[in-house]
């Protein structure tokens, strides 16, 4: 995993970590499709995009959000990693 993805990833668990106040594992909660499995609610999920947005600057698309990426931690990196390339 090169520095900047591995600094997106620390911050992406960070975010989930404090919004759930869950203590999961960082390599199980990867892949964990939080909203379905109740690690957080529809609220919880605003609140999460939120924040996200406003630490990488950026702003997700409607598609982005609606995307398969978009329903675990791991593919939330990616798409974070996508728009922060896409904007350099």
């Amino acid at each position: 995993m090169d520095n900047a993805k591995k600094i997106i990833s620390q911050e992406i668990i960070k975010i989930i970590k404090d919004i759930s106040g869950s203590e999961i594992e960082d390599n199980k909660l990867l892949s964990e499709e939080y909203l379905d499995s109740g690690l957080i609610n529809s609220l919880q999920v605003v609140e999460m995009i939120v924040k996200i947005e406003s630490v990488f600057e950026i702003k997700f698309s409607p598609d982005d959000l609606q995307s398969a990426k978009f329903r675990t931690p791991g593919g939330i990196i990616e798409l974070v990693g996508a728009l922060k390339n896409k904007k350099n």
